[in-house]
């Protein structure tokens, strides 16, 4: 092979490293970036808590640690948005179960009404799984700080005089908000919209999948 022929080899095998090396640049670029804007934001870390659930037994941060979880806010004499709420929660329960180490935790915003006795017969009318899904209840200063201080939810007691226009007993949000195994708030849902709770669904998955490639 002459000189001007293996000049032109080796151009031609310059030139292919290039592409390919621009290739593989674009390749690694464009999968960081999806990865990153795929990934959960972390939010907040909650404080410890200790709620009284249905069966009398505890739910607190303690318990729920190395759990998936998703939270929301209802009350069981709300006449408004806690039933399609609820019926949400019910339909979410099979998909919930097929998810390792999740489960649902239902807050009551009225604990005066709200008793064990009250949270699990509730549960039962809904055909709650009471196994997967942990109605709670702790003082209303308590749940209210929770919700406004720690999640920045709205939740707040109707005044007389709102009352007395047909207000329900207490304004609460309809968002659901997950929490990670280590105890992070990730995200909020509105639990009125499908579209929203089968997001939260997946990325309920998705966490709970990155945390046992952790744990192994």
């Amino acid at each position: 092979m002459d000189a001007a022929s293996k000049r032109i080899l080796l151009i031609g095998a310059g030139a292919l490293l290039a592409v390919l090396a621009a290739s593989f640049s674009l390749y690694w670029f464009y999968e960081g970036r999806v990865s990153a804007e795929s990934e959960l934001p972390k939010i907040g870390t909650l404080p410890s808590f200790s709620w009284t659930a249905a069966d009398g037994t505890t739910v607190s941060s303690e318990t729920l640690r190395g759990k998936v979880w998703f939270g929301y806010f209802f009350f069981s004499t709300c006449p408004g948005v806690c039933i399609p709420m609820t019926q949400e929660v019910k339909r979410m329960q099979s998909a919930v179960r097929d998810i390792p180490n999740a489960c649902v935790v239902g807050i009551t915003c009225d604990p005066e009404v709200d008793t064990p006795e009250v949270l699990a017969k509730y549960g039962k009318s809904h055909e709650l799984d009471p196994t997967l899904v942990h109605l709670v209840r702790d003082e209303y200063e308590s749940v209210q700080r929770f919700a406004v201080k720690t999640l920045h939810l709205g939740l707040e007691k109707a005044s007389d005089e709102e009352r007395k226009k047909g207000a329900d007993k207490v304004y609460h949000s309809v968002r659901f908000f997950l929490i990670d195994a280590k105890g992070c708030l990730r995200g909020y849902y509105n639990g009125l919209e499908a579209d929203e709770t089968q997001k939260l669904l997946r990325d309920m998955a998705r966490l709970a999948k990155s945390g046992s490639k952790e744990s192994g």
